[in-house]
């Protein structure tokens, strides 16, 4: 009697170290792993409670230092400008009515610019400017 329970506590005790084996092993084959690639976003410990992909990336972009607006005018662009510091990026026509964007403001025909200068005339392809001395007309390039 007292050899089958011996032998019955064997097999428990093994039963349990092959299972805990399993879990171990399980853990370290199906784990994240961290990307060698350059560009890959590793998980820091400000990122570990954040659930969604978007929200890691969000704080990820926040530590980044930004040098300049990417969505601003090149430098190329920003030097064509006219020497009024006038730059015209679009022409929209709204039923008979023109609407032009200068230097990043929505205006319309009569609206005076922060330079002073007053929107004369908007067309298609140009926009007019004036001041009691200047005539300017602003193209789409």
């Amino acid at each position: 009697m007292i050899v089958k329970d011996n032998r019955r506590i064997e097999i428990i005790i093994t039963t349990v170290m092959v299972l805990v084996l399993i879990v171990l092993v399980a853990r370290i084959i199906f784990r994240p792993r961290q990307a060698a690639r350059s560009g890959a976003l590793p998980v820091t410990d400000t990122q570990a409670g954040a659930a969604t992909l978007y929200e890691r990336l969000e704080l990820k972009s926040k530590a980044i230092a930004i040098q300049r607006d990417p969505f601003s005018q090149s430098l190329a662009s920003a030097a064509k400008k006219n020497p009024y510091g006038l730059s015209l990026s679009g022409i929209m026509a709204d039923k008979n009515q023109f609407i032009a964007i200068i230097n990043d403001e929505v205006v319309q025909k009569g609206a005076v610019l922060p330079n002073g200068m007053t929107v004369a005339e908007i067309s298609a392809a140009a926009v007019t400017v004036q001041d009691k001395n200047t005539v300017l007309e602003l193209k789409l390039e």
